[in-house]
């Protein structure tokens, strides 16, 4: 993370993941990666705003009993305003859209209300 000023923090992080697991006798390897960019501001000293967005292209190959594989590429944006109700609690309202094109094709929109507890 780099914060340039003060209440600002701007990030980049990327991952890689592998995972292998069986569906009845049929061994599948997964692999997902991925970057993720974002910006937050804070606002009046509470309330902090955040814009996200990123890239994932996740494989995934069938070992046994006959080799094949699938591929999605999914791509997301988002914004959030986060509060800090108490100092142990918070929350935020938020809303993202992803879009992933390949094997499985599909547009989705998530909004919503999340309320934090900090321990």
């Amino acid at each position: 993370q780099y914060r340039p000023f003060d209440g600002t923090t701007l990030g980049v992080s990327g991952f890689r993941r592998v995972d292998a697991y069986t569906s009845g006798t049929t061994l599948n390897i997964g692999q997902t990666l991925g970057w993720t960019g974002t910006v937050s501001q804070r606002l009046f000293q509470r309330l902090y705003l955040n814009v996200s967005g990123g890239f994932e292209t996740a494989q995934r190959d069938t070992v046994n009993p006959s080799p094949n594989g699938t591929s999605d590429k999914i791509t997301f944006f988002g914004t959030s305003l986060g509060f800090n109700l108490l100092r142990w609690m918070g929350g935020s309202v938020f809303w993202r859209a992803t879009s992933s094109h390949g094997e499985r094709t599909y547009d989705q929109m998530t909004y919503g209300v999340q309320l934090s507890a900090f321990y």
